[in-house]
């Protein structure tokens, strides 16, 4: 062995550890419950083994016997000896646990109902202190409230004692009588203030309120520097002070001038309405509860006598349901025109054709209509005269075209063939040898000729063509259409002819040519479209022409670009439709194509 005690160190270490492991091990055996089970089963063991080596090594003929030792061993001495040992002891000690934590519950239930039931009595004691604490703050609010509202109001509030000196003088005392409350307070008020009935010299406020215990009405009054304005003012006696009053005292200048203003304007207003140059009503529960004396002079009655008559009496039978679905859908918030023109049967029976703006007011607290009534009755006849003189202008210019057509075509077209006719008769004829060379020339003009002729008849066929009189009107369209398609290839044109050739009137075989004949113009320039339909049908008592192309469409009503002025294509074809009563509508947008109609009732006919 080596005496070095750093080589000794280490192999000792390791026996005192397992050394104090087993003492550690030791203590917990014979201190636990559990430990001295541990020790009673291995004796208990030990002396079961013991004892069955001694039976069998003393008496080997009961070796067979010695599970049987065992068993017995175990019901008799070791079970019993667990129970009394561990097992009773365990269920003793479970049970007074058991008590005592059922005593603890008990005692913490009791403890903290005691603790809930106080906690409770804080708590109802808080909320009380809380409410009289609240309750002293809102009267105490209530009460500066009170103070605030006699400084802040527009009215003169002053309070007297007995004596009739002044206790109290707000703001606006201040302001109406021009005096400071400082300067006011301990004065009597008759120094301050005098009030004067309407008409009549100044008294004191004590003389106007004499013992009565309260007194209101309108005077004039009196402040500093002798300042007059008028005042309403009430007085009344303050409870718990032996004679004092409260006054208190609303300006009326600026009501006055309200007032003045309202009648000024009253007159002003009934000056304007009864002097109108246009009819005024207001309509209101389906009666007339206002009329001007100039609706009155239009229609010829009375103002009384429309005012008692049913308003429906001085409308048109035509107009009637027009005028009763504007009113309906403006009273129930509906879109509504506010302008509008219609018919009034005046007491002689004359009709008159207004102007209406009607707009929305509250009369007497309701709803009611106020409306404005223009009569139009001369600028409608114009309209009429001038509709009849276009049409009748229309009509002459057709007949002019109609003579022109037929000028160029028999006359000067026949003359140009006649000439053609010549030229190539006299090239046929034999020539002498030195006016060869002229032949030369006249045979150049041949074909120059010819083409002249093809202008005039284009020239003719534009103007009018002669196949809308000798054929009618679908035999034209069907021209009209073939010729499209020659002059512009690229089209595709499709016909959709349901109507009949007696369908059509003779007065509109004209105008549909010509709506015809400039839509295509313009589908043609404009619409850069590849396709076209041409319709012409009847339904429903009316006869419908529409061209539609699937070309890149506009906005009908968007303004003309760059400021332009709006081509006459389209006013020209609306014209002619509505000249002849028919109706003009364009549909259309960008990228869909246009579609063009107008159609023309065929009861009862249609003068041009």
């Amino acid at each position: 062995m080596s005496d070095d005690p750093t080589k000794s160190e280490p192999a000792a270490r390791p026996a005192g550890k397992r050394a104090e492991s087993l003492a550690r091990l030791r203590r917990r055996v014979y201190e636990t419950r559990l430990g001295g089970l541990f020790a009673v089963v291995v004796a208990l063991l030990l002396a079961e083994s013991l004892s069955s080596w001694l039976i069998v090594t003393r008496q080997p003929e009961l070796k067979s016997l010695e599970p049987v030792f065992e068993l017995g061993f175990h019901l008799a001495v070791i079970l019993p000896t667990l129970f009394v040992l561990f097992v009773a002891p365990t269920l003793q000690s479970i049970g007074r646990r058991d008590a005592a934590e059922r005593a603890l519950r008990a005692e913490r239930e009791d403890l903290a109902r005691r603790v809930r039931e106080r906690t409770a009595e804080l708590e109802e004691a808080n909320r009380l202190l809380r409410e009289e604490a609240q309750a002293r703050a809102a009267a105490q609010q209530a009460i500066e409230f009170q103070a605030s509202l006699l400084g802040a109001v527009d009215e003169a509030v002053v309070a007297t004692d007995g004596e009739g000196r002044v206790r109290y003088w707000n703001r606006f005392a201040e302001v109406l009588y021009g005096w400071e409350a400082s300067e006011a307070e301990g004065r009597n008020l008759r120094d301050l203030v005098a009030v004067a009935p309407r008409e009549g010299l100044p008294l004191d406020l004590s003389e106007i309120a004499g013992e009565r215990a309260a007194w209101a009405g309108e005077v004039d009054t009196l402040g500093r520097g002798g300042a007059r304005f008028p005042t309403y003012l009430s007085c009344s006696r303050l409870p718990g002070a032996a004679g004092g009053r409260l006054f208190v005292a609303v300006d009326l200048s600026e009501v006055r001038e309200a007032e003045q203003a309202r009648r000024e304007s009253e007159t002003k207003y009934s000056y304007l309405l009864e002097r109108s140059p246009t009819g005024i009503f207001i309509f209101q529960d389906g009666r007339l509860v206002f009329v001007n004396p100039r609706l009155a002079d239009l229609l010829g009655y009375t103002r009384d006598e429309l005012l008692q008559a049913d308003p429906l009496r001085v409308v048109h039978a035509e107009d009637q349901e027009m005028l009763l679905g504007i009113a309906r859908d403006r009273l129930e918030g509906r879109p509504a025109p506010e302008e509008y023109e219609c018919r009034l049967v005046a007491k002689s029976g004359e009709i008159r054709w207004v102007a209406m703006r009607n707009t929305l007011i509250r009369h007497a607290g309701r709803v009611a209509t106020l409306g404005n009534v223009l009569d139009v009755t001369g600028r409608r006849l114009m309209e009429q005269r001038l509709h009849e003189l276009s049409a009748r202008l229309m009509t002459i210019q057709e007949e002019e075209r109609r003579r022109v057509a037929r000028d160029l075509h028999d006359s000067l077209g026949q003359k140009l063939t006649g000439i053609k006719f010549l030229v190539e008769a006299a090239l046929g004829e034999p020539w002498p040898e030195e006016r060869r060379g002229a032949m030369g020339q006249l045979r150049e003009l041949v074909p120059v000729i010819q083409n002249v002729v093809e202008e005039v008849r284009s020239i003719s066929t534009a103007l009018r063509p002669s196949i809308l009189d000798d054929l009618g009107l679908l035999p034209t369209i069907a021209w009209h259409v073939r010729e499209f398609g020659r002059i512009h290839p690229g089209f595709t044109v499709e016909q959709r002819l349901a109507a009949a050739e007696s369908d059509v009137p003779d007065e509109l075989r004209t105008p549909i040519f010509r709506v015809l004949q400039e839509a295509t113009t313009n589908v043609a320039k404009h619409s850069g479209a590849s396709r076209m339909v041409v319709g012409l049908e009847t339904a429903g008592g009316r006869l419908r022409l529409w061209v539609e192309d699937d070309g890149i469409g506009f906005r009908p009503d968007a303004p003309p670009a760059d400021g332009r002025p709006a081509g006459v294509g389209m006013g020209s074809m609306r014209e002619r439709t509505q000249l002849t009563g028919g109706v003009f509508s364009v549909r259309s947008a960008p990228g869909a194509g246009t579609t063009v109609t107008a159609d023309w009732p065929l009861e009862p006919a249609v003068s041009a």
